[in-house]
């Protein structure tokens, strides 16, 4: 007989376990917990005179329903819940004669338990949990049989509970490590009783072999960020999940964005109540089509046709749509099945509806939905498309495991879609434009698409939860189809694609430069990273407008060398110190050295500037009398190790915007209706800025004297906002990649620089006689 180790741990550790008093009462000689586990507790044994089992089966039928062992129970689940148990009134109820415990004794409910031993894993089969980070509240982690392509299933042992998980989602680190294709990673998200906050012991299992791959304790609390209705849309941009237990200020805000619901659809019944089209594809869906179909015909807002596509099915799906008498249902039935993509295609061309809407044949609407999102057309004019939230459940449990909502992020939209077909909508004109569905591609065709329609600018994001989303509902899902993980790539090409050839025709770029911009980069060692940010630059044909100035911080000969035939090429103006001043200074000496009427661009030496980038921030701070500085999207390349601390819901294996950051916790204020545009921010580190001539006048130089390497972009952020009362703006759609600190690395890097980079980069202060030579103060507040 094989029993969970876990499990025996628990009895064996437990005060109301006493193995000897087992052992002399009911004679057994063999291991006294795994008897009274396995056999014991169903022959009326108790396992010590302090829990009395049976009573505690008497007072929770649930646990005598399961059969599961009293004491195991109470361990695992009943003292977290409340539950309370008495000691023994009668000890032997029953004489044990058993000396053996044979494996078909194994009480068939350990129910919520029925795990084994681990089975020697074969040296192939390897897999590992994730290390549980930033208050995750679900577990990472990955399954593969090295050679075998196919997804394994696992058991997530929980407590002593038993949750069954496909490993079969894409990860790009499990590829580059060997691990086959990358296509074996999992994630998890805990029943609510779970994320109490108490450490959780994660067992993982590999189902077919019984082989245990690893273990790790995980604690599971719901921490917000937020405490009001503004903040959690801030948070929303950058994490747009919520799980359950939800807590009060979440329903603080969930009651407002049912608030938010009636006001849009009040805002529909007073409009001209255009016609609307409801498209869902069905494929073998006899089980749940009837539902998600009922679900539309229960809308409040009844201008609109359904128009379901059955792409090929097998089962009696068509017959269940016939069944149901409603003359707003339009049934259009393909032979074969040719995929989603062109079942919607279809659909779409039959329709005639001003706004196109998407439900799948698994999933449902609440009676408000259309007349929500109706209503958010209806206030948004010049919008292309919106996309609202859902609730989400898994399977048939009543309860939803997490809420999705995210204000519109275009560039965490590029790298990890985050909204859901069932709660997105257009206009008909958008469908047209852009050609619809992309046929060859069998998964993420809602993502390719809402991509495309993304680039137009006019995509909003409305604030409220009226679709329901459910998990393994239907089992042909095609969210359980881990045959399309590679189409994911193929999105991504096409996004890339597409971005590139707008920047090259700078079809996105405004067309008018308004005044002369000197770019100033400070710069040490790195000479790659600067070669190649000026190249960025001069390859565009700006130079008439802008003049780039490079401080540099006595770098090596070698690259000194390269900047001086930059300077004597033209293409530079260069300033070369023979001492180390950080970042502060340098770039105090490069605006010293600027034209007097030129605005400044600061920007790192390891940047490299995307064509239109500098337009674009040129263009907003020129166009706001109320703005002080301007920051890009600082997009950090897939593999950065600091990308999921700005933006926790991102994949960090691909690249993302993090000059709006978790981290810094940045964002002041998003729109009740966003569509991804400028947004207010209270600071962004000065890898890039945009600073105006007339600010620069009001602000003077940047704070060398208290922060020679950092710190002076908080000093300057915070004047403009609080002495000058003038904001600060986050302008996505000017684009700047950042390799990330290169040149502190080369210096951390460098023994010899050891003083140099404790000064600069650990202390943030000047060497004593240096800061004598410059008339610094030593601040009696900055100590170490």
């Amino acid at each position: 007989m094989m029993v969970s180790d876990a499990y025996l741990a628990k009895i064996k550790g437990s005060e109301l376990f006493d193995a000897d008093w087992y052992k002399k009462t009911y004679s057994i000689e063999v291991e006294q917990a795994l008897h009274y586990l396995t056999v014991g507790y169903t022959e009326g044994c108790q396992p010590s005179l302090h829990f009395d089992g049976d009573e505690y089966w008497r007072r929770y039928p649930d646990v005598r329903m399961e059969n599961f062992n009293p004491l195991l129970h109470y361990l695992v689940h009943g003292k977290s819940e409340g539950r309370r148990y008495v000691s023994v009134a009668n000890p032997i109820k029953s004489k044990v004669v058993k000396t053996s415990i044979e494996a078909n004794t194994v009480p068939k409910p350990l129910a919520k338990a029925e795990v084994k031993v681990a089975a020697a894993k074969p040296a192939a089969l390897k897999g590992a949990l994730n290390t549980q980070k930033n208050n995750e509240t679900f577990v990472k982690g990955w399954l593969a049989l090295i050679g075998d392509e196919a997804p394994r299933r696992a058991k997530l042992v929980i407590d002593g509970e038993v949750f069954l998980v496909d490993a079969n989602i894409y990860r790009a680190d499990l590829k580059k490590n060997n691990i086959n294709s990358g296509k074996h990673a999992f994630e998890f998200v805990p029943p609510i009783s779970m994320i109490d906050g108490r450490a959780h012991k994660v067992e993982l299992i590999d189902e077919a072999t019984s082989a245990s791959i690893a273990s790790a304790n995980f604690t599971w609390r719901q921490e917000r960020a937020f405490s009001d209705f503004q903040g959690f849309m801030c948070q929303s941009m950058l994490s747009p999940l919520i799980s359950a237990p939800f807590r009060e200020e979440d329903k603080r805000c969930f009651a407002f964005m049912e608030n938010v619901t009636r006001s849009l659809c009040s805002r529909a019944e007073k409009s001209q109540k255009p016609l609307v089209s409801v498209v869902m594809p069905m494929h073998n869906r006899q089980t749940t089509v009837a539902w998600a179909i009922q679900s539309v015909l229960d809308q409040t807002y009844g201008n609109f046709e359904l128009i379901i596509v059955d792409d090929g099915s097998s089962d009696e799906s068509v017959s269940v749509v016939k069944g149901i008498d409603d003359t707003r249902i339009k049934l259009h039935i393909l032979p074969e099945c040719g995929g989603v993509s062109r079942a919607r295609n279809i659909a779409v061309q039959q329709s005639i509806g001003e706004y196109i809407f998407y439900l799948d044949s698994d999933n449902t609407w609440r009676k408000e939905y259309l007349a929500a999102m109706v209503g958010a057309f209806d206030a948004l004019p010049t919008a292309d498309a919106v996309c609202s939230g859902q609730l989400l459940y898994r399977g048939d449990q009543p309860e939803p495991f997490a809420a999705r909502f995210g204000s519109v992020n275009i560039s965490l939209l590029k790298n990890r879609n985050y909204v859901d077909m069932n709660a997105f909508g257009h206009r008909r004109e958008v469908f047209e434009r852009l050609g619809g569905f992309d046929e060859a591609l069998r998964r993420y065709v809602d993502w390719d698409l809402i991509l495309r329609i993304s680039e137009f600018g006019g995509l909003y994001s409305i604030p409220v939860l009226l679709s329901n989303y459910y998990y393994d509902k239907a089992p042909n899902a095609i969210t359980n189809d881990p045959t399309h993980i590679a189409h994911i790539n193929v999105v991504r090409e096409k996004t890339s694609a597409r971005a590139k050839k707008r920047e090259k025709n700078k079809i996105d770029a405004p067309d008018v430069v308004r005044r002369k911009v000197a770019i100033i980069i400070p710069s040490y060692q790195a000479l790659e990273d600067i070669l190649e940010c000026i190249d960025s630059i001069t390859s565009q044909g700006i130079s008439s407008w802008c003049e780039i100035i490079v401080v540099d911080n006595a770098s090596e000969a070698p690259v000194v060398e390269s900047l001086r035939k930059l300077q004597e090429a033209g293409q530079i103006t260069l300033i070369e110190n023979s001492f180390n001043y950080g970042f502060t200074y340098a770039v105090n000496q490069g605006i010293a050295c600027a034209p007097a009427e030129a605005d400044i661009v600061l920007l790192n030496n390891d940047a490299v500037v995307s064509a239109g980038a500098l337009e674009h921030l040129q263009d907003f701070a020129l166009s706001s009398n109320e703005c002080g500085l301007a920051v890009p999207a600082q997009v950090l390349p897939g593999g950065t190790k600091t990308i999921g601390d700005h933006v926790p819901h991102a994949d960090g294996n691909f690249e993302c915007d993090v000059n709006i950051s978790a981290h810094h916790k940045n964002i002041l204020k998003v729109p009740l209706f966003f569509n991804g545009g400028p947004l207010e921010i209270s600071f962004a580190p000065f890898f890039c800025v945009y600073i105006k001539r007339s600010v620069l006048d009001r602000t003077g130089l940047l704070d060398a004297e208290f922060g020679r390497h950092y710190r002076s972009d908080r000093l300057l952020c915070d004047y403009v906002r609080h002495i000058l009362n003038m904001k600060i703006f986050h302008v996505p759609q000017s684009i700047i990649y950042h390799k990330l600190q290169r040149s502190t690395d080369g210096m951390r890097d460098s023994g010899e620089k050891t003083k140099e980079f404790t000064y600069i980069f650990k202390r943030n202060q000047w060497e004593p006689e240096v800061r004598d030579r410059l008339g610094y103060v030593d601040a009696p507040w900055d100590l170490f």
